[in-house]
């Protein structure tokens, strides 16, 4: 049997720290995954999808062109151009977050900035396939955004809690919006990374020895 090792074996742990927090963004916003609701289960109706796919009537023989088919849809279709996009716009609502952070909050503005240098690649023309480095940076980007929103609200219908008073309206906009754009780049680079078909093997595998075969012969 052979033993196959796990394909970030090699990589460094900040590498594998943010695949996995990529990893989990894409299972978290899987357009197959449906939402409980105890209304509709009361009235018999199936759940409602975390949330709708984008629909697009640019096709070729059945096939979206805006889509990329090199891997099945695991967690959702890869879509270079939504990736671009979401990170237009994540780059967008970072530069705001940073404005905000720079004269009143420095551990806040240079954890953004780290996460901003992380995530630079994906200004280059071509994002239809990531590698496992590079999903690891944007999510080990995430996680730099979400150090930069520590004793931050989350959401704005909550009420503020006593560590989360002293945040400022503006700042605490800014990095609302920046950490939920930058899950949705997470996802995006995540369904978008390259195809991976049996890792390589262990540096200690050793290949079976087979048996000499007996070539003398012997006459009765």
């Amino acid at each position: 049997m052979m033993h196959r090792e796990h394909p970030l074996e090699h990589e460094p742990a900040r590498i594998r720290r943010g695949y996995e927090i990529a990893e989990a963004a894409a299972a978290s916003l899987n357009p197959r995954r449906k939402v409980p609701s105890w209304r509709r289960e009361l009235l018999g109706m199936v759940p409602l999808p975390a949330y709708k796919g984008r629909t697009s009537s640019i096709s070729v023989q059945g096939q979206d062109r805006l889509l990329s088919h090199a891997k099945p849809p695991e967690d959702g279709e890869c879509s270079p151009l939504f990736l671009k996009n979401t990170y237009i716009q994540f780059s967008e609502a970072l530069a705001r977050a940073q404005h905000e952070a720079q004269r009143i909050a420095p551990g806040r503005f240079f954890e953004l900035a780290r996460a901003d240098e992380l995530t630079r690649f994906l200004m280059r023309g071509d994002v239809s396939v990531l590698t496992k480095t590079e999903v690891g940076d944007i999510g080990e980007a995430l996680r730099h955004v979400g150090i930069a929103s520590a004793n931050v609200r989350q959401n704005e219908l909550f009420p503020l809690k006593k560590n989360e008073q002293f945040v400022p309206a503006p700042l605490e906009g800014a990095l609302q919006m920046t950490n939920k754009l930058g899950e949705f780049v997470a996802a995006h680079a995540y369904r978008c990374r390259d195809n991976e078909f049996l890792p390589p093997l262990k540096p200690d595998y050793e290949e079976p020895k087979e048996e000499e075969a007996d070539d003398s012969c012997a006459i009765l």
